[in-house]
């Protein structure tokens, strides 16, 4: 008697289990179509220098005209005869690292330029001096990755080398194809001055 009511009670649970399955199966195979789309922009990030000489002082700005907000980095490359240091009381935030970078301490945001970095060119040997010489002034930036209220830089991450950039985005000059040739990218750009 006993075994008669454990089976009822189990064919009762097994019909209620087959009568949802379908309802089930209903819910996870049924599917919508339709038609259209939405073009994502994710944007630019382009350093734009600008470079002005008076005597041996190099004024420095750095314009962040893409969409995100960055950390930036420059770095004056010369020969050998010459040297560059901070002209004293000026350039606030620039700080000089181990790697030869000046490192703007702030975050640039987008469509804003970082306050001016003035280098003095110091002339080490005056008898090897050549009529002229350029001081090159590379730019870097990184992205600002914000948690919360910290924001930090990862200088390890690039963004995109400039071959990839250029064969990614090339632009259409009189009807022809033109590689990008411009003097700054988000993670190896230069600019140059004479000075």
């Amino acid at each position: 008697m006993k075994f008669k009511k454990y089976f009822m009670i189990a064919a009762a649970l097994a019909l209620v289990s087959l009568a949802s399955v379908k309802t089930t199966m209903a819910y996870f195979t049924d599917h919508k179509e339709t038609t259209g789309g939405v073009t994502l922009s994710l944007g630019d990030s382009r350093l734009t220098p600008h470079e002005t000489v008076e005597g041996l002082v190099k004024h420095i700005t750095v314009e962040n005209t893409g969409n995100y907000d960055v950390f930036i980095r420059v770095k004056a490359v010369y020969g050998s005869n010459y040297d560059a240091s901070v002209v004293d009381n000026t350039s606030a935030g620039w700080e000089l690292k181990d790697d030869g970078y000046y490192y703007y301490k702030d975050v640039v945001k987008a469509h804003e330029t970082a306050p001016e970095l003035q280098l003095q060119i110091k002339v080490k040997d005056n008898t090897a001096v050549e009529n002229s010489f350029n001081v090159v002034i590379v730019q870097e930036a990184t992205l600002a990755i914000y948690d919360g209220d910290k924001v930090s830089a990862d200088w390890s991450k690039t963004v995109m080398s400039r071959q990839d950039y250029d064969a990614k985005f090339p632009t259409q000059v009189d009807g022809a194809v033109e590689q990008q040739n411009q003097s700054t990218d988000t993670d190896n750009g230069q600019g140059e001055g004479d000075n």
